[in-house]
């Protein structure tokens, strides 16, 4: 089984909580679309979100820290750090075979609970490839070999083999770029993922960063490259495969 965790900012860390509330809400039924049943959703939050939640996969559990203040990143990131190891405590009830970080505004692919029931003996995958979306664009930029350096949402691991997160700092935790590199030197190395799993949601302005002005340049030549190299057209089979709809 596949748990999906994923940690929801407060309200008070929200630039709009009603829109945080509606990403979240597209996040999670990214995550219950899975085409087979072999899942859960543990969210940890402050307040609970506003919205219908009603699928039975989905589990919130209520942080009893104080909320961070929106104005120091190294709350906001601590705060992320006790809410993703909230979330793995409360995952192992569910004796997953593997667990997943999942931001509260990204996507993810209907096929990835089924590809881990396929391969429960595995260490785990990360996400090389995925795409980012902006809702402001009317294209999706593929990232084919860097996807988990740039999101968040893109490791896929037995749980047992994350005990060392309780001793990261929580800069480095934030900042997940070296986790491949950091199961593979405790000698449980993870695999690319063999399929896109992941749509990395930016520029809504509930990010920390805007990758918008890099990815899609004004600039006539620059932009016109990027379109032919990098975009991709959204298609219905890419909204259907990961719960992609318009949220801002």
């Amino acid at each position: 089984m596949l748990v999906f965790l994923v940690p929801f900012k407060s309200a008070r860390a929200a630039a709009c909580w009603d829109r945080a509330c509606r990403l979240l809400a597209r996040t999670l039924a990214s995550a219950c679309a899975q085409t087979s049943r072999a899942f859960r959703v543990v969210v940890v939050c402050h307040e609970l979100p506003e919205g219908d939640f009603a699928d039975p996969a989905l589990e919130f559990v209520q942080a009893d820290h104080p909320a961070p203040s929106p104005s120091n990143p190294d709350d906001l990131r601590a705060d992320k750090k006790r809410k993703l190891l909230i979330a793995l405590r409360s995952a192992r009830k569910h004796a997953p075979s593997h667990v997943m970080f999942l931001d509260a505004d990204d996507l993810v692919s209907r096929r990835l609970a089924a590809f881990v029931a396929a391969n429960p003996q595995a260490n785990g995958w990360f996400l090389r490839s995925g795409y980012f979306h902006c809702e402001r664009q009317p294209r999706l930029h593929l990232e084919r070999r860097r996807f988990d350096k740039w999101c968040g949402s893109s490791h896929i691991v037995r749980p047992e083999h994350l005990e060392f997160l309780d001793r990261m700092d929580d800069r480095r935790f934030y900042f997940h770029t070296r986790l491949t590199h950091d199961l593979r030197r405790q000698g449980t190395p993870i695999r690319p993922l063999p399929f896109r799993g992941g749509i990395y949601s930016i520029a809504h302005g509930e990010n920390f960063r805007d990758y918008e002005r890099i990815l899609w340049p004004d600039h006539p030549v620059l932009g016109g490259l990027r379109r032919v190299v990098f975009q991709r057209a959204l298609t219905p089979d890419i909204r259907r495969e990961f719960g992609l709809y318009p949220v801002v």
